[in-house]
């Protein structure tokens, strides 16, 4: 079946049909309903290649995440995928995905150069230096996090408020010093220490980035006195635990916080953990790329678009205060 079949038995253009399928804010929201309703039903799907060819564009959102030797894909990436490809399918888009090792991000330059794709989203970017290739190839560029480049929009999290939200709830438990581990170089962790120390007496830093690194980092903060552990993920979880339990230690004794909420609820104990709504990370950012490119009406959309979090206690932290 083709496009034309479609319009004749809609009895519309097919012109509009095929504005139709990409969303297009020109077809009225009743026409563009019966359209995508008959494709469903007839199981029409648009061909990428011919789309490509003839409207000169790729109908791809490419997400970018930084990647080194310890990272691991998580359910935060999980979750955000989901929730971008949600939106770009829903306007005949798709969303690919590339890792980037030791911050290589010269390996994004045939993506700008051959027209892969329409526009791109970059995951936690340590590197500033990547704002200029963009910039340079001037791709429409979605940042998810704190960047300090003026190029590009930006989605993310309050992370100075997370830091804020465990100092508080921390502290009506009865904890005083806490502790923050996860890797220094990224941006979030910075924040997220900035508000945990506005809101704690004598917080500390220390850097970890996979579960070996954590339990060092947590044998560390036991030392220097410190009653609580909070981790920037909840990859490092496991390593905290294991670094307590070898320290005569459990949790709530000594208060433990997860952020990303994935392995939070499955362990021993429970761990208290902050919840950043990655599906609606995603959402958001594929539906803000998607105006910049003129897919969607662009009502003035802020360069920075914040998704609220939510803190989730459990019994990690579940001490009376004294």
């Amino acid at each position: 079946m083709k496009i034309r079949d479609i319009a004749g038995h809609l009895s519309v253009s097919p012109a509009t049909v095929s504005l139709a399928l990409k969303g297009d804010a020109r077809v009225n929201t009743l026409t563009r309903e019966r359209v995508t309703a008959y494709c469903r039903e007839v199981g029409y799907t648009p061909s990428f290649s011919a789309r490509n060819l003839s409207a000169r564009r790729s109908f791809t959102l490419h997400l970018v995440c930084a990647h080194d030797e310890h990272d691991s894909p998580n359910r935060f990436l999980t979750d955000f995928l989901a929730g971008a490809t949600e939106v770009a399918s829903a306007h005949q888009y798709r969303v690919t995905l590339s890792f980037l090792r030791d911050g290589d991000f010269q390996a994004l330059e045939p993506h700008l150069r051959d027209g892969s794709a329409d526009a791109f989203m970059l995951l936690n970017p340590a590197e500033a230096g990547a704002y200029g290739l963009f910039e340079a190839a001037g791709a429409p560029l979605l940042v998810v996090g704190r960047y300090d480049s003026p190029w590009g929009e930006r989605v993310d999290s309050d992370n100075v408020a997370v830091g804020r939200d465990i100092a508080a709830h921390l502290r009506a438990q009865g904890y005083h010093r806490p502790a923050l581990l996860g890797p220094l170089e990224l941006t979030f962790t910075a924040d997220r220490f900035a508000g945990l120390n506005a809101g704690a007496t004598g917080a500390g830093l220390f850097d970890c980035r996979d579960m070996a690194g954590a339990m060092a980092a947590c044998d560390r903060a036991l030392e220097d006195g410190h009653d609580s552990v909070v981790v920037t993920d909840d990859a490092l979880l496991p390593g905290v635990l294991r670094a307590l339990k070898r320290a005569g230690l459990t949790a709530p004794e000594i208060g433990v916080v997860g952020m990303g909420n994935d392995l939070s609820p499955y362990l021993d104990p429970e761990v208290t953990s902050i919840d950043f709504d990655a599906r609606r990370l995603g959402q958001v950012a594929a539906t803000q790329q998607l105006r910049s490119i003129h897919v969607l009406p662009a009502p003035g959309p802020p360069l920075l678009t914040v998704v609220p979090h939510r803190l989730i206690p459990r019994r990690s932290t579940q001490r009376s205060p004294s």
